[in-house]
């Protein structure tokens, strides 16, 4: 699969401002349990649609969609870790 070369930029939860990274992302997805080959693919599919300048939650969300679409199984696991941050160290 072709890769596509993006440079994007990406509004933190912080506010900080960063290079749009698809090695984050694909690593993000493969902690979640997806295999490189259809992270790759997921990737893809987002870049595609994806602005120049984008927020880091709305990618979360996007990416979110399309596990539930085309990857239900990995889409609650991707899922997890954001909602454990939003808990807080109270929990």
């Amino acid at each position: 699969m072709r890769k596509i070369v993006r440079k994007a930029r990406v509004l933190k939860a912080s506010g900080e401002i960063e290079s749009y990274s698809r090695d984050k992302l694909i690593s993000s997805l493969t902690k979640a349990g997806l295999n490189e080959d259809k992270a790759e693919i997921l990737v893809s599919m987002l870049e595609k649609e994806m602005p120049d300048f984008v927020s880091s939650n709305h990618i979360h969300e996007r990416v979110y969609e399309l596990l539930k679409i085309h990857y239900p199984k990995y889409a609650l696991k991707y899922a997890l870790k954001r909602a454990i941050m939003r808990l807080g160290p109270e929990g």
